[in-house]
């Protein structure tokens, strides 16, 4: 076994903050078992680096040049594509949106933005460039085939204006009782 392939792997999981092949697996989407092919057979697949590197960041790519063409940033994408999906879902709405509407869209965004950030990952093992997990992501999202994204927007479907049902003030939001 190289020591390079077990450094990295031992690296990632401090990352992580996971100490065994399983959380690790759990964490990144792939089998203790395909952890351990890693050390055996002394590589790490490209999908897999892929992934990692976009749940981890740049640091942790090994192959160079860096496999994140041209340092994309995947929060800058996450971000881009949440608008767009808010986009989508929100059409209907008229244009510019009201201080009520822009509210409501803001207590739904972080949590859309986890969701897609989870998705970015997911498609970057499959795609062999950063262009075609976009793509995917963009068709994705257009076509409204995620039933994570339709369960944090379809309250935004059919509401021609902002109601209690989206508009509950989040925990962290809430004036302290006094």
């Amino acid at each position: 076994m190289s020591e390079a392939v077990r450094v990295y792997i031992e690296r990632v999981k401090a990352a992580l903050s996971v100490t065994t092949d399983e959380e690790l697996g759990a964490k990144i989407g792939y089998s203790k078992q395909a952890i351990a092919n890693w050390r055996r057979r002394d590589g790490i697949p490209h999908k897999a680096e892929l992934r990692i590197v976009g749940v981890l960041g740049d640091d942790f790519a090994i192959r160079t040049p860096n496999l994140v063409t041209k340092r994309v940033k995947w929060d800058d994408i996450t971000h881009g594509l949440a608008i767009l999906a808010v986009e989508q879902y929100t059409s209907h709405w008229p244009r510019p949106l009201s201080y009520e509407h822009a509210r409501a869209i803001g207590w739904r965004f972080e949590e859309l933005e986890d969701r897609l950030r989870n998705l970015l990952t997911a498609y970057s093992a499959r795609a062999e460039t950063p262009d075609q997990v976009i793509d995917a992501l963009v068709a994705m999202i257009k076509e409204r085939r995620d039933r994570g994204i339709d369960e944090i927007l379809s309250v935004f479907l059919t509401a021609d204006t902002p109601s209690d049902e989206f508009r509950a003030v989040p925990p962290w939001f809430r004036k302290p009782s006094s």
